[in-house]
């Protein structure tokens, strides 16, 4: 095969690459990516719930300032939109198992 029969292929690879990009649309993507999304929790709950975790102590983290003394007074109110999101991360990750969970069940229901 000669180098311009490569570019050729590859020009035509290329070209049925953009035709595929242009004819999917927004909301095929957020579908599918949501059904992955499902998939990754249903197989890997604790990862998920982990992380959820992990970030709600990092943003619950930011911005507090550390004692200079045990008796001083906090001179911040805890972060309670870090809480919030944290609290709303673990409910999303919790109803998509549950989904998770229902679209398996159904499946194994449907292949008997």
């Amino acid at each position: 095969m000669t180098v311009e029969e490569k570019r050729l292929i590859l020009k035509d690879k290329v070209a049925e690459g953009k035709r595929r990009i242009a004819e999917r649309d927004f909301a095929t993507e957020a579908k599918e990516a949501a059904e992955e999304a499902a998939s990754f929790v249903g197989k890997h709950p604790l990862a998920f719930l982990g992380g959820a975790l992990a970030i709600g102590l990092i943003f619950g983290s930011r911005g507090k300032k550390k004692a200079v003394a045990a008796a001083s007074p906090p001179k911040k109110k805890p972060n309670i939109v870090a809480a919030l999101l944290a609290e709303a991360a673990i409910a999303q990750g919790l109803k998509m198992i549950d989904k998770a969970k229902a679209q398996t069940t159904g499946n194994i229901k449907g292949n008997s």
